[in-house]
């Protein structure tokens, strides 16, 4: 069997990390395009030292799967929108699924999907614009032909210490909380929803919330 030929775009950040970890376990064959290239980091994983900005259809040519693990600075969220946009313009009418890590707060609420999680009283207004414009990724996505993309939003608490238990729930990007109304998942285990997601699909052309 040909192993999937995986690019990610922040493979060495905090959540890419993850990422590139599951995906090499599984024996794919990973791309990581980074601001910087670190001293240490796995073998296997073969990096290309590249902006999101500047990245070309050259730089993503052979990929079945483009992963954005793409982080912002406060005062720069409208980066999340051009970015997906510049994205966007590198895989339409390609054969390359494009997967995008969004945000617990651009999860919807309700099944009726009419309130985002950041629209709520208690919302941290700190990341109020973050989630707002990565709503907007959503969007842009969903109106856009010829792509092949899934838009996957992590639990409230997103844990970069948590274990990789290999358990989680999913939903059509509406926040999951547990029997005591806590939202949590760890970034190993999100990434392994991730992985399993892009081996069997179930989401396509749709947005994916993780929790346990």
């Amino acid at each position: 069997m040909t192993p999937l030929k995986i690019g990610i775009i922040g493979a060495t950040g905090r959540v890419g990390r993850h990422l590139a970890d599951e995906a090499l376990a599984r024996q794919a064959d990973v791309r990581g395009f980074v601001r910087h290239i670190p001293l240490s980091h796995p073998h296997a994983l073969k990096l290309i030292q590249s902006d999101l900005f500047t990245l070309t259809k050259q730089d993503i040519a052979g990929l079945d799967v483009l992963i954005s693990a793409f982080r912002t600075a406060p005062g720069r969220e409208h980066d999340y929108v051009t970015a997906v946009e510049h994205l966007v313009s590198l895989v339409r009418a390609q054969p390359i699924r494009l997967i995008i890590v969004g945000g617990a707060g651009s999860s919807f609420t309700d099944d009726q999907k009419k309130t985002y999680f950041y629209q709520t009283p208690d919302f941290p207004p700190s990341i109020y614009r973050i989630s707002m414009n990565v709503a907007s990724v959503a969007k842009t996505l969903d109106f856009t032909p010829n792509i092949n993309w899934t838009m996957v939003y992590p639990a409230e608490y997103f844990l970069p210490d948590g274990d990789r238990t290999g358990n989680y729930r999913t939903s059509a990007g509406i926040l999951i909380r547990d029997q005591n109304g806590r939202s949590a998942i760890s970034m190993a285990d999100y990434a392994v929803a991730v992985l399993d997601e892009i081996e069997k699909p179930q989401y396509l052309n749709q947005e994916m919330s993780v929790a346990w």
